[in-house]
């Protein structure tokens, strides 16, 4: 009984240590089962962070290279833009000089207009005053009846006035002298050895009453001083092809106001007042009161308006040209401005396009590098919950070996329990073994021993409950163990 209670015990013992041993076991084991599914969770969750990551550093990556490469086409834009910029610039300095130009131009124009027509102006007045001094000198029955004379004795018959002309010295002589000198001037010069009949039967068939002449001699003239004469080749121009005019002529004098009242005269000297008194020979006085120029005046005058009148065509023609020239430079600068502002409005649309191109592209570009940072900020992020990531399973991995050391530990004493458990049986059988030993002794004494039968047949049963609860306990252990 004694023993039988001791194993009692122990079976109690055993059972309650082993029941404490299988409850611990049990909750480690759910507690590994509850990591591991908190792994298992922890790492699915780590996979998804890294192909984020690794998804997300592909975009950060591309996005680079086209921000990288967008730097590159937004340079391009802006020296575009700015080489666009300088070409307006340059239209717009064309433009500008072009438009002075114009605006010289047509005022050139305009005075140039005005200048053509005062040249027209005074073309015409000039060709009127010659226009009236050729009829003034057309009108001149003497100049009619001189150009016969010449064309009937040519090589005889030079008449005065075609064979010089006025010097500007002349525009110093007084009226009165000069017209007085112009009619004077109005003569025949013929030879010595001239025949005076002819001539004068030709005036008479010609119907003139009367004209002047001179005999050419070769007579030297007389020195003189400037106050007592000057000879009228300082007032007169001869033409080279006569030396015998300028050799007569320089035999006639004009004799200024203050000139000596007393003076002498060579039989072959003429003299010419101030107030138009012509002295000829010694004796002879010729007073004069013409109203008009004589033929040498108007042929002067002719010969004045004329050149004038070329003068003046010259310039005219000149003046044309250059307004013609001016008017063509015009036309070609409106040409030109017209090209300008079609260049510059081509250009201005061009800018106005690109700098629309330009603003998409810097709004593009802005959201591409907000896009940029916010995929930055986003991989930071999956970076820093991979990194807590790795830390939650180091410390999960720590507590997984920690409650497996736990479970082993377990384990082991359970196979310890085990061991005594079958120290127990063997102990156990020992005691069954006396038990049968004594059984007879029990039979004997079976009315003494039936306490005893009873307690071996409970002991007996308690020993098959203890062995079935342990195998049943032995296989829990062997499935927690799996």
């Amino acid at each position: 009984d004694y023993q039988t209670s001791i194993l009692s015990e122990e079976v109690t013992v055993f059972e309650s240590r082993k029941e404490d041993i299988v409850t611990e076991l049990s909750k480690i084991t759910r507690e590994l089962d509850t990591f591991k599914f908190k792994k298992d969770a922890i790492l699915r969750e780590s996979e998804h962070k890294l192909r984020d990551k690794d998804e997300l550093l592909t975009k950060v990556e591309r996005l680079e290279q086209e921000f990288s490469r967008t730097d590159i086409v937004e340079e391009s834009l802006r020296l575009n833009l700015s080489q666009l910029q300088r070409e307006i610039h340059q239209s717009l300095e064309e433009k500008k000089e072009s438009d002075l130009r114009l605006a010289t131009l047509k005022k050139d124009q305009i005075q140039f207009n005005t200048d053509v027509a005062e040249l027209n102006e005074k073309y015409f007045e000039v060709r009127g005053l010659l226009n009236a001094t050729k009829e003034a000198l057309a009108s001149l029955s003497f100049t009619d009846f001189a150009n016969k004379v010449q064309k009937s004795f040519p090589e005889e018959v030079l008449f005065l006035p075609d064979t010089v002309n006025y010097k500007e010295t002349a525009q110093a002589l007084p009226e009165e002298a000069r017209k007085a000198i112009d009619l004077w001037l109005n003569r025949f010069l013929v030879g010595q050895n001239f025949n005076f009949r002819k001539l004068k039967e030709f005036a008479a068939k010609e119907k003139t009453e009367q004209f002047s002449l001179s005999i050419l001699d070769g007579r030297p003239a007389a020195n003189r001083e400037p106050d007592s004469g000057i000879p009228l080749t300082h007032f007169i121009a001869c033409k080279e092809e006569y030396p015998e005019v300028f050799h007569f002529l320089s035999k006639v004098y004009y004799l200024p106001e203050e000139a000596s009242a007393a003076f002498s005269m060579q039989p072959a000297e003429t003299f010419f007042t101030a107030d138009g008194v012509i002295f000829s020979g010694l004796n002879h006085l010729t007073f004069t009161n013409a109203q008009e120029d004589g033929i040498l005046s108007k042929k002067n005058k002719l010969e004045t308006y004329t050149q004038k009148a070329d003068a003046l065509e010259k310039r005219l023609i000149n003046k044309k040209n250059h307004t013609q020239k001016n008017q063509q430079n015009i036309e070609q600068t409106e040409k030109i401005l017209a090209e300008i502002n079609e260049k510059l409005a081509d250009l201005q649309k061009k800018q106005f396009t690109l700098l629309g191109e330009l603003n998409t592209f810097q709004y593009d570009r802005k959201k591409r590098q907000e896009e940029l940072v916010n995929l930055r900020v986003k991989y930071r992020e999956i970076s820093e919950r991979t990194e807590t990531i790795e830390l939650e399973i180091a410390d999960l991995e720590d507590s997984l070996h920690r409650l497996q050391d736990e479970r082993n530990a377990l384990k082991r004493n359970l196979d310890d329990l085990t061991e005594q458990n079958l120290e127990i049986v063997d102990r156990y059988e020992e005691v069954k073994r006396q038990h049968d030993s004594l059984k007879m002794e029990i039979a004997a004494l079976k009315g003494q021993l039936e306490p005893l039968k009873r307690s071996v047949e409970a002991s007996a049963k308690q020993h098959n409950f203890l062995k079935e609860s342990f195998q049943q306990k032995t296989e829990e252990l062997d499935q927690l163990s799996k």
